[in-house]
């Protein structure tokens, strides 16, 4: 009996063990970046004027974008992932030309389907990573946010449009520096460009959208 007892005692420490030393390569994980977003415009040569005037009197516009990810660690050096993600995005008019408004802004809203091939570079303390790949974006619509001011009043009127959804496709690229929490969970923070590769207007001028921000997350091994 004492025997028997000896050999369940030593399978169920080997088991622990092995479970502590040996992480699953499967891992989840939720990222969230605080993104500074602007646009790329290309116009016919007859709207050439159009996208001069919008270049000079739009700038960047604060967005965010969240992330939950699904990675598999491929080997010691490399591991895909694919993630659900919510973008919001756009630009705005500049301080210098709003006239009677207090703001106009364009935001543009996306789930998406990002998937990316990252490389891990060990460091002493912690790792570096470098990851890039193709996302594909659903929008919810686009929506304009403006906001007149009343010269004979205090009262300020919002005008909030939606246009068409669409589909886009994208890239991106990231750089981030991961450190570990506990043997299975890890704190990233990085910086994370987007680049739209098709346009999401279908007119004549036409708008390609593109972020970089600070992301930050967490992942842990399963």
């Amino acid at each position: 009996m004492k025997s028997i007892l000896t050999i369940l005692f030593a399978s169920m420490t080997s088991i622990l063990f092995g479970q502590q030393q040996h992480l699953s390569k499967w891992a989840i994980g939720f990222n969230q970046s605080i993104d500074a977003s602007y646009r790329i415009t290309k116009a016919s040569s007859d709207l050439s004027w159009l996208k001069e005037q919008l270049d000079s009197s739009e700038t960047w516009k604060m967005g965010y974008s969240s992330n939950i990810q699904v990675s598999y660690d491929l080997n010691e050096k490399f591991a895909l992932s694919v993630a659900c993600s919510y973008d919001s995005k756009g630009e705005q008019l500049k301080s210098t030309v709003l006239n009677d408004m207090s703001y106009y802004k364009t935001t543009y809203r996306y789930i998406g389907i990002p998937v990316m091939l990252q490389y891990m570079y060990p460091l002493t303390k912690g790792m570096l990573i470098l990851g890039a790949g193709p996302q594909v974006l659903g929008s919810l619509g686009n929506v304009a946010h403006l906001q007149m001011n009343n010269s004979n009043s205090d009262t300020k009127l919002i005008i909030t449009t939606q246009e068409n959804k669409s589909i886009v496709f994208g890239a991106m690229a990231r750089l981030a520096y991961q450190v570990n929490l506990d043997k299975s969970t890890q704190l990233q923070l990085g910086i994370l460009y987007k680049q739209q590769l098709t346009t999401v207007t279908s007119t004549d001028l036409q708008r390609k959208l593109f972020s970089i921000g600070l992301q930050f997350g967490i992942l842990r091994h399963l």
